[in-house]
């Protein structure tokens, strides 16, 4: 009987310090999931392997548990839009086969974790809206660096500002 509450509180331990594990998680942590990223996890670790477009990409663990990432508070042009092709490439160049870290917000309707992310302490977030490649998404995030850089981006008209008709991708998605 002493053993069996020994082997019990063994346990009860070893769970807590998984969960302290996933809370910490990176990239060589083999017990990632889509439960521990969606309940436990405040940010995770793991490599790009693909880019969707301006504001998605996949990141996958050391265990091949992957995952799909959207950038938090940033709408990127869409597929037939104008700077499409350049907000994706934008998006490859900063991150494409790189580790980045993702601050877990929460998911989107389509399931993705949304997040904001960073790569050698860049915002990649910020970053695209800096570079005029992405609009904030003021419906879903009240991030006030983000909207100060799409001021500043639209004001010097950088990236797709150049272009003095650009639609944003929520009203281009209505068509």
């Amino acid at each position: 009987m002493n053993n069996y509450k020994n082997l019990l509180i063994f346990f009860f331990f070893l769970g807590f310090s998984c969960v302290e594990r996933v809370r910490e998680t990176n990239l060589t942590d083999k017990t990632i999931t889509e439960a521990s990223i969606t309940k436990e996890a405040d940010f995770i670790e793991g490599k790009v392997i693909k880019i969707a477009d301006g504001d998605t990409f996949t990141l996958i663990f050391e265990n091949g548990f992957d995952v799909r990432v959207r950038l938090n508070g940033i709408d990127s042009p869409e597929k037939k839009q104008a700077f499409s092709k350049r907000a994706k490439q934008t998006l490859s160049d900063l991150i494409y086969d790189k580790t980045v870290t993702v601050y877990y917000k929460s998911k989107d309707r389509y399931g993705r974790v949304l997040g904001d992310v960073s790569i050698n302490d860049l915002n990649v977030n910020q970053e695209m809206v800096r570079r005029g490649m992405a609009w904030h998404f003021k419906r879903y995030s009240d991030d006030e660096e983000l909207a100060k850089l799409e001021v500043e981006a639209r004001k010097n008209k950088v990236g797709l500002w150049a272009d003095p008709n650009a639609v944003a991708p929520w009203e281009f998605r209505k068509k």
